[in-house]
């Protein structure tokens, strides 16, 4: 009964109008850009290609550096290529297999993490404060990483990360769905939920474009501050928690 009278208070309000499409938009970039480091793990893991003398066919072989290669003589095998957008080539540990493993292990315990906590999270700061806060830290986090080239850093990031990942995109679903039309709910979801799939073409096209991960995080980081100043303006705080808190001049 309370969430059947809360769409009708939200309807009365117009939620018919254009206010649901930009917010629409707003999510959809969120989503588009925060998994940035899901998207970004082929690339910040690419060993380089490395040439050797195959005796079995009696030829030259070019392929990816790989963990048996690595257990070779340094002589037998030479490096070819290497990539700039690659973390595990800067740092020189493309035949550390326990430290290139553990980036992406790390990247799905924040999102653990953020799923966890989030609840906890909201219930303190609020939706919006949530939103804005975990987007201010997760370009902090990024940008400080284009500085620091430390591996120890790297796993922080991979860690915090995937949490604000998850702090952000719940909390923007949650705004969005207690302002959208009720009719077209599932409508608005699934064009945001194509975020993910389009931004993953996106980050694609962005690596191979600049060849160099610092530069696509500065990409990642510009849209995250346009969104930042999007929602800290034209954001209102979740409906709901107005109304839990007994709010009325904020519900109103």
């Amino acid at each position: 009964m309370k969430c059947d009278n809360s769409y009708k208070l939200i309807s009365i309000a117009g939620n018919q109008h254009c206010y649901q499409y930009f917010m629409a938009v707003v999510c959809f970039l969120f989503w588009f850009n925060i998994n940035i480091l899901d998207f970004s793990l082929g690339f910040l893991e690419n060993p380089p290609a490395v040439s050797y003398f195959d005796k079995e066919n009696n030829e030259t072989v070019v392929e990816s550096l790989d963990y048996d290669i690595c257990d070779w003589e340094k002589s037998e095998y030479e490096i070819v290529e290497t990539y700039d957008f690659s973390w595990i080539i800067d740092l020189k540990i493309e035949c550390d297999q326990f430290k290139v493993s553990l980036i992406g292990t790390l990247v799905s315990v924040g999102l653990l993490i953020g799923a966890c906590s989030y609840s906890f999270i909201t219930k303190w700061l609020g939706q919006k404060k949530a939103l804005l806060i975990g987007n201010l830290i997760f370009m902090i986090v990024l940008a400080i990483g284009i500085f620091v080239n430390e591996y120890w850093y790297f796993c922080i990031e991979c860690v915090l990360c995937p949490f604000m990942c998850n702090l952000i995109s719940y909390s923007i679903m949650v705004l969005f769905s207690e302002i959208i039309s009720h009719q077209r709910k599932s409508i608005f979801n699934t064009c945001i939920n194509s975020g993910l799939g389009i931004g993953g073409l996106f980050y694609v096209v962005m690596y191979y474009a600049f060849k160099e991960w610092k530069y696509v995080f500065c990409v990642c980081i510009g849209i995250s501050f346009v969104l930042e100043i999007l929602v800290f303006f034209f954001f209102f705080d979740s409906f709901e928690e107005y109304i839990q808190r007994k709010d009325i001049d904020g519900m109103l």
